[in-house]
């Protein structure tokens, strides 16, 4: 959805609900917090809620989900952030950073095929009972990965190849900048627009919203 259509929508319901007035600048933060805040509610834990747990998932954040194919790790078994982010952004293009890993797998020795192996993520807490674990340890058919600050840190830490998919960060809206977009889908783009006239204050319900929000849509068509 153009970042004008985001405003119209947005000011549509100020005017209906009576609210006060809003500048450009401001309706701008409510939308970038409230795409924040749409995103990471797919990675809610409470309750209890994983990523591409349905295909609501997948549809709604579909736009920002990328394939990272070419980073490596070093010969300890480390992949720097900044060389995902690297990747995503390619030759000439906006600065691009990833928020959260979808997926991970490592390519694995020659000995056991150079084929890419599935790499289970390991939470800090759990790595040293299962370091040494005869089913846990990380192999080379079955990896694993932990995070740290500015890098994923690979085991068996061996020098391979790793292909990611990523969660892309969504670029900050501006209806001064003329190319300006929520990147997701316009169902998405209404919720997010609902949920920044929340934090904005503005008393309304969501199924009128949604109503509303449908005809617009319909009648510009």
């Amino acid at each position: 959805m153009e970042i004008d259509d985001a405003h119209k929508l947005f000011n549509l319901w100020i005017d209906k609900t009576a609210s006060p007035y809003f500048t450009d600048d401001e309706i701008d933060l409510f939308l970038n917090r409230a795409i924040v805040e749409f995103v990471n509610d797919h990675f809610d834990t409470k309750p209890v809620h994983r990523a591409e747990a349905s295909i609501r998932d997948v549809e709604e954040l579909r736009e920002l989900i990328e394939i990272v194919d070419d980073v490596r790790t070093d010969s300890n078994g480390k992949i720097k952030d900044t060389e995902i982010n690297e990747s995503l952004t390619g030759a000439g293009a906006t600065d691009r950073e990833f928020s959260y890993i979808l997926s991970a797998s490592k390519a694995s020795s020659k000995e056991c095929g150079g084929e890419q192996r599935k790499s289970r993520f390991v939470r800090h807490n759990d790595w040293l009972a299962q370091k040494d674990n005869t089913y846990k340890k990380p192999t080379e058919e079955y990896p694993t990965h932990r995070l740290f600050n500015g890098y994923i840190q690979f085991n068996p830490a061996t020098e391979s190849n790793v292909e990611f998919v990523v969660l892309k960060k969504h670029l900050e809206v501006s209806k001064a900048s003329t190319d300006s977009k929520i990147e997701l889908s316009d169902k998405a783009a209404n919720k997010i627009i609902f949920m920044a006239l929340r934090q904005a204050g503005v008393s309304l319900r969501e199924e009128d919203f949604y109503g509303m929000a449908t005809n617009e849509i319909n009648e510009n068509e």
